[in-house]
């Protein structure tokens, strides 16, 4: 390979960290690790309720703080941030966050554009509750139930006991005047951004308990806290899904593909399975360019997309020292591709 598109081959890969969530080691997720390993570093955080050995020969950073997911608590938020901790130390600039069924609908020299541009942060940061998007009041002011499973009885039943044990939430008293968002839980966001969520996730304080406590906090938290940090917000969607009447995307069609690529905002689509393999491989025929060029760094300090709106920064602050719901690391076992002696570098939980 030629020296100078070896170097800049490398340096995009330790610029973008590509945060994937994944619950079973299918083919689809070994073809997402593998195209994305082009353009970044694939961290992979595998739910606790699996074992880690099928994952172990995938060409990622799999984080040993592994959470078991249960949809619709929490569980995802605290493995989106320790998956988010790992890449910061490791020195990333740019975070995009994926599931296993993602998969790029544009070039790798998009995506490398992406992970040169240090100053746009993109999330469909859209004012809430608002039922039009999706996002109606009962999102925000009921909890979340810890038991039963989702979409079952079970579940049904021991919602409906807590909402007539508990009072509903107060999101604007919990979040001191910061304005409530919320849309698709896909995003890229500057390392600055990253830093501050962080640091103000370890720092705790009331307006962070308000997320620990909502359904699908996947949805809202990281929306919320993103305008307070970023200095240039897109609030356009990254990832294309196709929805039915129920509360999971549907798998796509060739229809749906052709729609998103259309719109250059979208970057990723869902839900690409094993079972719809050949979509991939149109949009591979589509997308895949043969090489890496070193001039595509120039152009890179800018998306190819329209300059962004500025959202204002709420003025509240998070106060306090001590830990929160978001810092109980790890509820399993983790493994990490090619080990290095001694912890993690990521923040550890009190014990």
């Amino acid at each position: 390979m030629n020296p100078a598109v070896q170097r800049l081959t490398e340096e995009v890969i330790a610029l973008h960290a590509y945060l994937v969530t994944a619950h079973q080691p299918d083919q689809h997720l070994r073809r997402l690790v593998d195209r994305l390993k082009i353009t970044g570093t694939v961290y992979l955080h595998v739910d606790a309720k699996v074992a880690i050995e099928p994952f172990c020969d995938l060409d990622a950073v799999l984080i040993p703080d592994r959470m078991v997911i249960r949809y619709p608590t929490v569980s995802m938020t605290r493995a989106v941030l320790n998956l988010a901790r790992r890449a910061l130390a490791d020195g990333a600039t740019r975070f995009t966050l994926l599931r296993q069924q993602h998969y790029p609908i544009v070039s790798d020299a998009r995506l490398i554009e992406l992970s040169y541009n240090t100053t746009t942060d993109f999330i469909a940061a859209h004012s809430a509750p608002d039922a039009s998007r999706g996002k109606p009041v009962e999102r925000f002011n009921r909890r979340a139930s810890p038991f039963g499973v989702h979409g079952q009885l079970s579940y049904k039943i021991a919602s409906g006991l807590i909402a007539r044990l508990f009072p509903p939430l107060n999101w604007e008293q919990a979040l001191d005047g910061r304005q409530l968002r919320a849309g698709s839980a896909y995003w890229s966001l500057t390392a600055p951004t990253v830093a501050g969520i962080l640091d103000e996730v370890q720092r705790g304080g009331p307006q962070i308990d308000y997320f620990h406590l909502i359904p699908s906090p996947d949805e809202s938290f990281w929306h919320t806290l993103v305008p307070r940090y970023s200095t240039s917000l897109d609030c356009r969607p990254i990832s294309w899904s196709t929805w039915g009447d129920g509360q999971h995307p549907l798998p796509l069609d060739r229809d749906a593909l052709i729609e998103a690529m259309a719109d250059p905002a979208y970057l990723f689509a869902k839900k690409f399975t094993d079972a719809n393999a050949d979509l991939a491989d149109w949009v591979e025929e589509r997308t895949v360019a043969p090489t890496i060029v070193p001039e595509v760094v120039p152009a890179a300090a800018q998306l190819t997309m329209a300059a962004p709106p500025r959202v204002p920064a709420s003025t509240s602050s998070a106060s306090g020292t001590r830990p929160t719901g978001f810092d109980v690391r790890s509820s399993g076992s983790g493994h990490r591709h090619n080990p290095a002696p001694g912890r993690s570098r990521l923040l550890q939980s009190p014990r």
